[in-house]
């Protein structure tokens, strides 16, 4: 009886592990005013194109604590003349692939809208190499129809993470292997029209195995039992 309780204690931490990865989800210990950033290190929040603020609770649109995230919506295309932004975190992207694949990673985030129905923006996770290819991602387009104006609303996405299966032999191996996990919270300029999009309290987390793990656990426990008898 006792190892039945055992084994049905780690199907339940295998099914329900999860491991916090975002630093500083809540943007409180970020600087007030435009984030300009275009690069930084894993576990900081970085901007690419701008066009993202940090705004304080007198604004009156944080949903916890004192900051939050305001991602605005543009017509025209920035000075580059690109229309896409996006505001992210790194988990990491050094070559330690087992940190990435084989699992099941989540990102959450609760966002607020003041603008026309027409606005959107895309929230979600992505999984690159350093070149930006082998890419498994899961993203949310919120349009602003999805919310209701002045009103904070949760969302989530989940995506398993699969072997990339680099050959050693590729001549950019060592880059290819450098695996990233990344939050994306993204602007996109040319569908929105005038409106101001909000995010606070963002998560980021694996830990949930893929099915197939969790039927060789199970397995295992049956032959435990098997052997027991």
């Amino acid at each position: 009886m006792k190892k039945i309780f055992v084994l049905l204690f780690l199907l339940a931490f295998a099914c329900g592990a999860q491991a916090v990865i975002i630093i500083d989800p809540g943007f409180e210990a970020q600087p007030l005013g435009t984030v300009t950033t275009d690069n930084g290190n894993a576990g900081e929040w970085v901007s690419y194109n701008g066009d993202f603020a940090i705004v304080d609770s007198t604004t009156g649109v944080v949903r916890t604590g004192n900051q939050a995230a305001k991602v605005g919506v543009r017509d025209m295309p920035n000075a580059s003349g690109d229309k896409y932004s996006n505001f992210r975190q790194l988990y990491t992207e050094m070559p330690v692939p087992a940190a990435i694949e084989n699992k099941t990673w989540t990102v959450s985030a609760w966002i607020y809208h003041d603008g026309p129905s027409t606005d959107a923006m895309q929230f979600g996770f992505r999984a690159s190499d350093w070149w930006n290819t082998n890419v498994t991602e899961s993203m949310l387009t919120i349009l602003g129809s999805d919310l209701t104006n002045g009103v904070w609303t949760y969302f989530e996405t989940s995506i398993f993470v699969p072997e990339a299966n680099i050959d050693p032999l590729d001549p950019d191996y060592l880059n290819k292997i450098k695996r990233n996990a990344t939050l994306m919270i993204v602007q996109n300029g040319w569908i929105g029209q005038g409106g101001t999009f909000y995010v606070d309290d963002v998560t980021m987390s694996n830990g949930i195995p893929e099915p197939a793990t969790i039927m060789l656990l199970g397995l295992g426990g049956l032959a435990l039992l098997r052997k027991r008898r």
